[in-house]
Parts: C-alpha cells; structure tokens; sequence
C-alpha cells in the first residue's frame, strides 16, 4: 500500500471495524509504519498483522476468511488470486483498483510497467468481483482489458471527517493563494498547470506534495514564475499543517491528464473550497460543472485561465462555491462509502453474480 491507497485502505478498515463483521488487516513487515507516514490514526480496533510472504500464504490457507479484499499489486498482494486459482482457498476475492497500468506506465507512475501490468491482469481476471473508484477508471479497464461490465462495481473513494473542521493556522503568509496537492509528476498537468498561471497576474499558486526530479524541469521552463514566489513549492506535510493549507487557500486545483479518483478533491471540497479539476480525471463524477468548481478540458490553457481567473476576481462565487464543495463532500464522508463495500461484500459472500 502506498500513498493514497494506504489511506483508502485505512479509512476502510477503520469504518468496516465499527461493522458487525470480524476484521484482520494484512500488511507486508517491510510496510510496517506506513499508516504512521501517512498520518492515519491508530485505531485499537483495527487487528493488523504484519506478514511476509510466506506467513501470508500460510494464514489465508488456516483460516477460512469469507472475503479477501485487495487493494494493491506486487507479489506479495497477488497471493491470495494464486491460492484461489489453484483451488486451495475457497474465499471470495476481491480487488479494488485504484489505477491503469497502461496508462500511468507513460507518466513515470511505475518503475518497473510490465510488472505491474502483469499484477494488474491477474488482479483483475482472477478476482471474484472488481471494483473501480470511478466509472471513469471502470470505462478504461473494460476499453483496455475487455472485462465484462457486469464483474465490475463503482465505488468512489470517501473523505476523512478531519477534513470537515479546518484549521486556520496561519501559513504561506497573508496573501491569497492558489491551492495544489499532490506528487510533483506529469501525470498531475503541472505544465499545463503553470502554463496558465504565467497568464494571469493577480495569481499566487502553492504547491503541496512529494518532490520528484520533474521539479527540477518545472523550475527551469517556469523559472520566472519559482524566482519571482508567484508559483511556491513547499513540500511535503503533516496532516495539521495540510489541514490549514486547505483552509487557508482560496480555492483548489489539479488540472490531472489522469486520475482515477484523487482523494485530494475530495479533501478541498470538505475544507469548503471550490475545486478546479481537468475533465481526465474520476472526481467530475461528483462535481457539478459551474458549481462545486470547473471542469476544464486538459491541455486548453486558454479555459484553465478563465476558470482560474473568474474565481480569483468573484470573491462571492467563491464562498457559495465552497459550501456547495462542502455539502456534496458530506454525501461521500468514509462512514456512507463503507456501507457501498459491505453490500457488495455480502452479496459476493452469498454466491450471487452480479
């Protein structure tokens, strides 16, 4: 589990706890402190247990779990897909896929592509059940992938209750600023991003996430704009800290060229922010164009500018923006997502095909 994924999967297991069904969550040892990186909470009612490969094998073959949930692919995830098709477990399998290999394999997502794309086709053919974060991630499985509709279930990712509350800390000074979150790579359309911003004057735009060497390309094409502070990298950050980044921003953006279903929208929209987010990306399901935020086609400068633009001159729009963001994340909370997994779980349990 990394990054987003450990925190989907965390928040998952932290509602499923509080369900009337028994609980284990298997973590690889080398894994073990990544919910602490990724400032999830403990939880005393979670049983996690850190397991190397073969311990993991060992326990699916001792127990008789009646569903197996997977949410990542390595070797070590594509375990339980093995026992069951050589037939030496009989639980239900299935795996929750947050991504396209095929796709990401183009924008530096995956170190080693054919790997993962061979994790990825074992994942989704040999499972019981699939399902997608988005219908747009659910369209390119089946365009790439030639799986039957019916094997695969849409469930968007929830949001965190933390996110509600907002902390107005100060931080990146006292002038407005643009908000964005996420890992520094291509995929995310930094450059599309920033080719916008070097026409709009009133602008100050903040960058929050890992750091990668696509940085270093960003602050020698856009170098004005990192020289000159109206584009601002800041890095990586604790959950309190990125809580009043969120608040304190005028309004958020991530102009992806794909994203299955980024939990950073989500995040925005709780904090009571409108959300400005390309058309190649999972979360327009949920945002309504012209009213939680814009959605603009990747790659049109020219519609990112005005969007961009049109927020930063309408200081009401904003507002009213905002708590329309805030009360659709109120629909999509973790706590109402979970019980969208336990339907599904169960009625895979009971043999029945969707």
């Amino acid at each position: 589990m990394f990054g987003g994924v450990a925190r989907v999967v965390y928040s998952l297991s932290h509602e499923l706890s509080k369900q009337n069904c028994e609980l284990i969550l298997f973590r690889k040892k080398r894994y073990k402190n990544l919910f602490k990186k990724r400032a999830c909470e403990k939880d005393e009612n979670l049983d996690i247990c850190d397991v190397s490969h073969v311990g993991l094998v060992m326990n699916l073959i001792r127990h008789k779990y009646d569903v197996i949930n997977v949410h990542n692919m390595s070797s070590f995830f594509i375990i339980p897909f093995i026992l069951k098709k050589l037939k030496i477990i009989n639980s239900k399998v299935v795996f929750v896929s947050h991504g396209l290999v095929p796709i990401e394999k183009g924008n530096q997502m995956y170190n080693y592509p054919l790997r993962y794309f061979f994790y990825q086709r074992i994942c989704l053919f040999w499972s019981d059940h699939v399902i997608a974060v988005s219908n747009y991630l659910k369209s390119s499985i089946i365009n790439e992938y030639q799986i039957k509709e019916t094997k695969i279930s849409v469930v968007h990712n929830g949001v965190e209750d933390k996110f509600f509350a907002g902390e107005k800390v100060s931080f990146a000074g006292t002038s407005p600023y643009v908000l964005y979150v996420g890992t520094i790579t291509k995929i995310k359309g930094l450059d599309f991003l920033l080719a916008a911003i070097q026409k709009i004057d009133n602008c100050r735009l903040v960058l929050i996430g890992k750091k990668t060497d696509y940085l270093n390309e960003l602050e020698k094409k856009h170098s004005n704009l990192f020289e000159s502070k109206k584009v601002m990298y800041i890095g990586e950050m604790d959950t309190k800290t990125l809580l009043s980044a969120y608040s304190n921003s005028t309004f958020f953006v991530l102009p992806s060229n794909y994203d299955s279903y980024p939990m950073v929208v989500l995040e925005a929209m709780a904090s009571g922010k409108p959300v400005v987010i390309s058309e190649n990306m999972g979360s327009k399901e949920i945002i309504e164009n012209g009213k939680e935020g814009f959605i603009v086609p990747f790659g049109d400068v020219d519609s990112l500018v005005y969007a961009i633009s049109y927020l930063l001159n309408n200081e009401k729009v904003v507002e009213e923006m905002g708590l329309l963001a805030k009360q659709k994340a109120l629909k999509n909370k973790w706590c109402i997502k979970v019980n969208e997994y336990v339907e599904i779980f169960e009625y895979i349990n009971d043999g029945k095909v969707f």
